[in-house]
């Protein structure tokens, strides 16, 4: 009898994350974290997030595409015909 194979969703993660992410790791002086903690709670965002969103806002203001959506109207991408209302969000 064959024995079916269980679905693992950790390691389906991990493969995921493998595939589709680069990882950075940085330091930064101490404090730095916190201040990153308090500021995404205000946003009502992961720390991660925080970071993610000021790399690209910053990346975009150099002119590269954004690779997820932005909030601040002056950082949004001037609308054209092929664009529709929001500006593509890659992931």
């Amino acid at each position: 009898m064959e024995e079916k194979k269980k679905f693992n969703k950790q390691d389906y993660d991990n493969q995921y994350i493998k595939t589709h992410k680069d990882r950075i790791n940085f330091l930064m002086d101490k404090g730095t974290k916190d201040r990153i903690n308090l500021a995404a709670a205000k946003e009502g965002t992961t720390a991660s997030e925080f970071i993610r969103r000021s790399i690209e806002e910053r990346l975009y203001k150099f002119g590269f595409e954004k690779q997820i959506a932005v909030e601040d109207p002056e950082l949004q991408a001037p609308k054209t015909q092929s664009q529709g209302p929001t500006s593509k969000i890659n992931i």
